[in-house]
């Protein structure tokens, strides 16, 4: 928003943005006290269904977490094309998935969950917007993500984007009331 239609940069990131269907992240992670506690069943479905419903969400264009290991390994088991969506695994299948995936070392799964399975992280992908227009999709977003919140589970929110972003309106909220008040 700083960058002119004409400069390099901003053509470059437009670019970037348009390419890729978004260039702001946001990250969030669901954390257990269970070692092994973010592979059981009602983890993995809150994943997968706070995954849906964040889909939804105005000017989200994607979002990433560990819970698509489970639905593409069921949809390989079902012979179904990869293409067709994310359907997710009946609870008796989980410890299977779970086998599965606790014996290769699979592109993003570390970067997903921490080698004691109590933490996984949430990457959602949105547009490139405004500052205050990218806050308000991750504060819609944490709200979200407390709704059916199983009770063994907490929400953590890393410092990211996000934080710099607010940080950055606070800084200038603060300079316009100074200025304000200088002026009166």
């Amino acid at each position: 928003e700083f960058l002119t239609p004409e400069s390099e940069t901003r053509q470059s990131l437009e670019l970037v943005n348009d390419h890729f269907g978004g260039l702001n992240i946001f990250q969030l992670k669901v954390v257990t006290k269970e070692k092994g506690g973010i592979q059981k069943y009602e983890s993995v479905k809150y994943l997968h269904d706070l995954r849906n419903r964040a889909m939804e969400m105005p000017g989200v264009k994607n979002a990433y977490t560990y819970s698509q290991f489970y639905t593409t390994i069921h949809q390989l088991f079902l012979g179904d094309s990869l293409s067709h969506g994310n359907v997710f695994p009946p609870e008796e299948a989980l410890f299977t998935y779970n086998l599965i995936l606790n014996s290769q070392r699979f592109p993003f799964r570390d970067v997903l969950q921490n080698e004691e399975l109590t933490e996984s992280l949430f990457i959602l992908r949105t547009d490139d917007v405004r500052s205050h227009e990218f806050i308000k999709i991750a504060e819609d977003f944490i709200e979200l993500s407390k709704n059916d919140l199983p009770e063994d589970l907490e929400i953590v929110i890393p410092h990211g984007l996000q934080s710099i972003l607010k940080s950055d309106q606070q800084i200038l909220e603060t300079q316009i009331n100074s200025l304000g008040i200088s002026l009166l």
